[in-house]
């Protein structure tokens, strides 16, 4: 059996319209047999699925330019920052080398903020390191324990999870 002719897209003014997926089809009759059926069952459900892969197309495109205007913006306060970070450090330097005049202050003051930066630094990635030995979706493992084992007690039903 083959498969029903495709309909044009109908116009109305100066737009296209797509043809409606669930419109039945002009040359179908009562009388047609099972398989006709079964396939024009198929041929809608084609269709709906073609049309929520369009929709979901359309919807994670505007999504996407909509996340990334937000990251390009957030990138840029990103950049403004460091450099207003380091200007402030410029600025403790000078302020602290023009408050202790002696020999190799510029030195002195230097080593320390980097010292400074440094220690700053290991203490940040020991505090990453013991967030990343913490377990992630551990409310989700639970629920996924509590849904295998709820088929075994059937005595005790499931509270509702909200």
């Amino acid at each position: 059996m083959s498969p029903p002719p495709a309909r044009p897209t109908s116009k109305t003014g100066s737009e296209t319209q797509p043809p409606d997926a669930f419109a039945p089809d002009a040359f179908q009759d009562s009388s047609s047999g099972f398989f006709h059926h079964v396939w024009g069952w198929f041929e809608a459900t084609v269709k709906h699925l073609q049309l929520r892969a369009l929709l979901a197309m359309l919807e994670a495109r505007e999504a996407g330019s909509h996340f990334a205007v937000i990251a390009g913006l957030l990138v840029g306060a990103l950049i403004v920052g460091v450099f207003a970070y380091v200007f402030l450090i410029l600025t403790a330097v000078f302020a602290l080398a023009e408050w202790m005049h002696g020999d190799l202050v510029w030195l002195k003051i230097t080593a320390g903020a980097t010292a400074l930066h440094l220690l700053l630094a290991v203490v940040l990635v020991l505090m990453a390191k013991a967030r990343l030995k913490a377990g992630v979706f551990e409310k989700t493992k639970e629920e996924f324990k509590k849904d295998i084992l709820w088929p075994k007690t059937p005595t005790h039903p499931r509270p509702p999870t909200s």
